[in-house]
């Protein structure tokens, strides 16, 4: 397994900039998940996989999220026109990372899938380093999905994405080479309704009372 040391030239890019228009209340990424907000989930995920630097981009409710982000030292960097979409999100954290030399991909995450795992996020920049393929994501036991690895062909064909189209679906028709990485595991779980959370949550709960359940599949 690649270590945080070794992680090195990969760097996170945390979604965090959506409405939350499915969730009543509070925007889902602020809710409590384990000692911190919903959103620290993949922020933790991303650390433990060593990706440096790690970028948030908030949006709707950046006002309330940079200010409990802060303690973590990210770079977290509010984005204004996020209601034209995801892709305008992650186009404005890519658009950040271009001030990083060093920096050759990017691994995607989003933020309302708290349940991501340090461990998918370097299978994906182990296959990337093994294969060299311009696009990397993981293929979870019942579906694909995040973290998704961009490397420099990928990472700059991806700064033309508009609205909510798929990144991988647009950077395969154009002729970029995408291969996937098999975790046994099933798909994090995407939270934008209140029984989405609570499923989430009974999940982290009973994965925390079983470790090593999870992998790589081989």
């Amino acid at each position: 397994m690649t270590s945080p040391v070794q992680a090195g030239n990969v760097a996170g890019v945390v979604l965090a900039a959506g409405g939350s228009t499915r969730m009543p209340g509070p925007n889902k990424l602020l809710r409590p998940w384990g000692e911190g907000i919903l959103v620290e989930g993949a922020i933790t995920a991303a650390r433990e996989a060593g990706l440096h630097p790690c970028v948030v981009v908030a949006g709707a409710s950046a006002g309330l999220l940079v200010p409990r982000l802060d303690r973590l030292e990210l770079n977290t960097i509010e984005h204004a026109e996020w209601s034209r979409g995801r892709a305008s999100s992650l186009v404005a954290g890519l658009e950040h990372l271009s001030g990083f030399d060093s920096v050759q991909a990017a691994v995607v995450l989003l933020g309302d899938e708290p349940g991501v795992s340090g461990e998918a996020i370097r299978a994906v920049i182990d296959e990337w380093r093994a294969g060299g393929a311009d696009l990397v994501r993981v293929r979870y036991r019942d579906r694909p999905g995040h973290p998704v690895l961009l490397g420099p062909s990928a990472r700059e064909l991806a700064l033309d994405l508009e609205g909510e189209e798929s990144v991988w679906d647009r950077l395969i028709m154009a002729g970029l080479t995408g291969t996937e990485v098999p975790v046994d595991r099933p798909a994090p779980i995407d939270v934008d309704v209140p029984s989405a959370l609570k499923e989430a949550r009974s999940r982290q709960e009973s994965e925390s009372l079983r470790p090593g359940d999870f992998g790589v599949a081989e």
